[in-house]
């Protein structure tokens, strides 16, 4: 399900709703609606194990296939094959894009309404399904654990409490060690934040970009720690520190299910680069915790990481095993909630507060939010405001990725840019005429906040009334066309969804070095 044609929709997919940006959750309530209306769910895992089947029933029954078809411009017929594509061929399960519909408005409901889907199934932990795996080893997706991350400690001083961004996603700042600061601005102006490292940052990763650069350097001392020079975010901080790049660097460790394997660094940094984790280290031991951050040794900290984490290997095990280390362990067990081998206190069941999956939460009830995953339109899109889609008719989605550019890490790289020298709109060809506009043609998108100089790329991977910018590029920051429009839940932007017009700049394509 994607408003694109990529390809993995080209190389994999059987079905394709091609659906409107930002209109996920209407789609996912009526994927609920055609499993319960035909009896294609689970009702013995339903019954047993969840609780809210009748408010979330009640929720879709009003995303009828016809309803869903005008929501998101998916034609009825292909989400009702979608259904039993899922539903007759279990196990199954579905996977949400982080890099895709969870940047939308509605997000944090999409997300459970997904995870709603999966659970009618019933395919929950069992091969092929959504698996909760217990056995694996004690690493998050930064390759730490909770004990070098000190959380015992963070919870025991009280530091959950003061965290900055509690009031603002409360949901968020309940369940997430990692700051959400998409209201960094306001948290630099009414002093919760006063100063930042950042760890290759980039103020163009925010919605309305200058007021983040204006954040940036309106604390009182702000340290940046990158590969490159950056000035639309450099040029805002008081300190550059050179980070040692992946191949002159130690840390962290790479884990690939139960393997473990050691990054050893294979060419010298050049001048004062170092790897990040010492940079890190060096700081907290320059502010008293010599101690607690292991004289700045970065190997000392990867040691005592092995040895908390009771692996049974040090550094020097790894580095005598370049292929890696398995660590025995058991990860084959099946329907875990069962046996009580997923909630903290050894009861049958999941780690809510009823013990089963909840299709209404009460966590969000009790914050004071919808317990159901409800659907609600973008803030800005043709339905929610008709009035300002007759002036930027198109729907704009951004954020999308170049896979050898890793995000914008490595848009300055001149070899890179060989294969996308600069930054384009991808339109389809009825807007592209309709618009007087040709391939490669430079064109302005803008909308009510801002606007981009862009070279047009005529193409059928964009439905028509979308067009699709890439995010990264400082010639053409598509984020200046995002509002601060946050999900009250999980605090991420809409960078999926917005209004925009296109028009023809009357200039050709300009060479690469113009940009």
């Amino acid at each position: 399900m994607d408003p694109r044609i990529t390809p993995s929709v080209t190389g994999l997919a059987d079905i394709h709703p091609q659906l409107r940006p930002g209109t996920d959750g209407a789609l996912a309530l009526g994927f609920i609606n055609i499993m319960i209306r035909d009896g294609l769910y689970d009702k013995d895992f339903v019954e047993n194990w969840t609780v809210g089947f009748d408010e979330l029933k009640e929720l879709a029954s009003g995303y009828t296939p016809e309803k869903v078809e005008e929501i998101t411009w998916v034609p009825k017929e292909k989400l009702e094959a979608a259904v039993r594509i899922v539903c007759e061929n279990t196990p199954a399960t579905l996977v949400s894009s982080s890099a895709g519909a969870c940047h939308a408005t509605n997000v944090g409901h999409f997300e459970r309404a997904v995870f709603s889907i999966i659970a009618l199934t019933g395919c929950i932990d069992v091969p092929g399904g959504l698996t909760m795996p217990t056995g694996g080893l004690p690493f998050d997706c930064t390759a730490s654990t909770a004990d070098f991350r000190m959380e015992k400690s963070y919870m025991e001083q009280g530091l959950q409490d003061i965290r900055p961004d509690k009031d603002d996603f409360p949901v968020w700042a309940k369940y997430f060690k990692m700051i959400q600061v998409n209201r960094l601005p306001e948290m630099v102006a009414d002093g919760r934040l006063r100063a930042g490292v950042l760890l290759g940052a980039n103020a163009m990763m925010w919605p309305q970009t200058p007021e983040y650069q204006k954040a940036i350097g309106d604390m009182e001392f702000t340290v940046a720690i990158d590969y490159y020079m950056r000035p639309w975010t450099h040029d805002y901080v008081d300190m550059i520190l050179p980070a040692a790049m992946c191949y002159k660097r130690m840390a962290p460790f790479a884990i690939f299910g139960r393997r473990i394997f050691f990054r050893e660094p294979v060419v010298k940094p050049a001048g004062q680069a170092r790897e990040d984790f010492r940079i890190i280290l060096e700081m907290g031991c320059a502010l008293g915790y010599e101690e607690e951050c292991f004289g700045g040794d970065v190997e000392a900290a990867l040691n005592d990481m092995l040895e908390k984490a009771d692996l049974g290997c040090t550094v020097d095990d790894l580095r005598a095993h370049p292929e890696g280390i398995e660590i025995p362990g058991n990860n084959k067990d099946i329907r875990k909630y069962e046996s009580g081998k997923i909630r903290k206190d050894g009861e049958p069941g999941f780690n809510t507060p009823s013990g089963k999956i909840e299709f209404v939460s009460n966590v969000l009830q009790d914050l004071g939010f919808e317990g159901r995953p409800v659907y609600e339109e973008p803030v800005y899109s043709p339905v929610s405001t008709p009035d300002l889609a007759q002036t930027y008719p198109l729907v704009l989605n951004t954020g999308g990725r170049a896979p050898y550019y890793t995000h914008s890490k490595l848009r300055n790289l001149p070899w890179l840019n060989q294969f996308m020298p600069r930054p384009v709109v991808r339109l389809h060809p009825f807007d592209a005429k309709e618009r007087g506009i040709g391939d490669g043609e430079q064109v302005r998108v803008f909308n009510q906040f801002g606007e981009v100089w862009v070279n047009a790329e005529v193409a059928n991977m964009v439905l028509p009334g979308v067009v699709d910018v890439l995010h990264g590029w400082h010639q053409a920051d598509i984020n200046l066309l995002t509002s601060r429009d946050f999900d009250p839940i999980t605090g991420l932007p809409p960078f999926r969804s917005a209004l925009c017009q296109v028009e023809s700049t009357g200039k050709g394509c300009p060479s690469p070095k113009a940009m």
